[in-house]
């Protein structure tokens, strides 16, 4: 019977958490339940009821009488509780004990009587009792943990040790591999840099790909000709230079020289115009020098034609540009 269902009879209702006759499995679950009303109707044959005041008048055999409860508490703190006893005091001599008389069976006819059995106490075992042989386990216990304890931790500290020992094996092999390597890279390193410096050394003599930029060196050829336009000054020089073989000429060649100043006496007009390139005429006048061994009497002839070739590239002003 559920109060507050005003029914007589059953009903199904949807229960949730926080209504009676329903216990929650999950957060949020609810469930649908059939229950009774509590109107007491003629359907009911037995009603099962708590006292919760006493009134004025005794009821017969239920308020009239002290009956002693028959199953006491099991628990000990429960019945220090119950007796108000403190942790100290020994619970077992205040468990509420039973007296059960056994049955005597009736003798049929022509049969000896049963043996009365004696009466017994019966009283419930007291869960959570500390006793001296719950204390024996806890601490043999303890001392089991202990031993696994230092057990672990010894076996923890030789392993370290160990690891620390191959980890310094390994560590020297490895130091001794990259010892190795940087070894042999510093010894290909060396010879590299030595084969480097050789040949870095061995171009030095060999100037070989100097010789070649000389063969297609018009821009050489070029120089000169800057010197070459003042080579019309190469008279005013070279007369100065055809004083040294006058001594080593012949005396029957004097009257040839004579006629060669007069013949190159018109162009020293133009030669004071550009007397600034003096060491450009030896130049010039070497390989006149060279080719006078070679036709030995004509030499003044030789002389007046080597102005005449210097004069020959007057027609390039580009080259100063």
């Amino acid at each position: 019977m559920l109060q507050g269902v005003l029914t007589s009879q059953r009903v199904r209702l949807l229960f949730s958490q926080g209504m009676k006759c329903f216990r929650e499995r999950k957060p949020g679950e609810r469930k649908r339940k059939s229950v009774r009303g509590c109107i007491v109707s003629s359907e009911l044959s037995v009603l099962n009821l708590v006292i919760t005041k006493k009134g004025e008048g005794e009821i017969a055999g239920v308020t009239d009488v002290v009956k002693p409860r028959r199953l006491g508490p099991k628990r000990a703190n429960r019945i220090r509780a119950l007796f108000n006893l403190e942790k100290k005091d020994d619970v077992r001599p205040y468990v509420i004990r039973r007296t059960i008389t056994p049955k005597v069976k009736e003798a049929k006819d022509g049969e000896a009587a049963p043996k009365q059995k004696k009466p017994y106490n019966k009283a419930p075992k007291i869960q959570r009792l500390i006793t001296p042989q719950r204390l024996q386990h806890r601490r043999e216990r303890a001392a089991i943990k202990r031993v696994r304890y230092t057990k672990a931790r010894k076996e923890a500290e030789d392993y370290n040790k160990l690891l620390a020992i191959r980890q310094k094996e390994q560590r020297e092999v490895r130091q001794a591999k990259l010892a190795k390597k940087r070894s042999v890279s510093r010894s290909q390193s060396q010879t590299a840099s030595q084969s480097a410096e050789k040949k870095a050394a061995a171009p030095k003599p060999v100037v070989a790909a100097k010789k070649e930029e000389p063969k297609a060196a018009p821009p050489k050829a070029a120089a000169p000709a800057k010197k070459e336009e003042p080579k019309a000054a190469a008279p005013t020089k070279a007369a100065p230079k055809k004083e040294e073989p006058k001594a080593a000429a012949p005396k029957s060649a004097a009257p040839a020289k004579v006629e060669a100043k007069a013949t190159a006496a018109p162009p020293k007009q133009a030669a004071p115009k550009k007397e600034e390139p003096k060491a450009a005429a030896p130049k010039a006048a070497a390989p006149a020098k060279k080719e006078e061994p070679k036709a030995a009497a004509p030499k003044p002839e030789a002389k007046k034609d080597a102005p005449k070739k210097a004069e020959a590239p007057k027609a390039k002003p580009p080259a100063k540009k």
